[in-house]
């Protein structure tokens, strides 16, 4: 793992005994990266595959396991926009979710560096 990220092997989100895999991306990264480890045999080793499906670039792959997994519609232009990077607005964020604002979510944005 590169030095910046070392301080993250002590946060508390973070259960180390109970991980089976590590993947990051610098700013400066094109591709995500992984350690050098030897995997086991079988398909799905680590479980990484199992896990981080939703993480192939597709807009619509995101949508239809959110809504599986929250059991309502998720409107594919709202994917589509924070998939884009585009800044937040109460439109979007209402679309997700008719309980938050950009208000509330101001200390959440700020702390992933979201453009607003």
């Amino acid at each position: 793992m590169p030095k910046e990220f070392t301080t993250f092997l002590s946060e508390a989100a973070f259960s180390l005994d109970d991980t089976t895999f590590c993947i990051w991306r610098k700013y400066s990264d094109l591709s995500w990266k992984t350690g050098n480890i030897t995997f086991p045999e079988g398909d799905d080793p680590d479980g990484s595959e199992d896990l981080l499906f939703i993480l192939d670039s597709n807009p619509l792959t995101y949508k239809l396991w959110a809504e599986d997994y929250y059991e309502k519609p998720i409107p594919l232009s709202c994917v589509e926009h924070i998939f884009n990077h585009l800044p937040l607005n109460n439109d979007v964020i209402f679309a997700l979710n008719s309980s938050l604002s950009l208000a509330n979510l101001q200390n959440d944005i700020l702390e992933i560096a979201y453009s607003l």
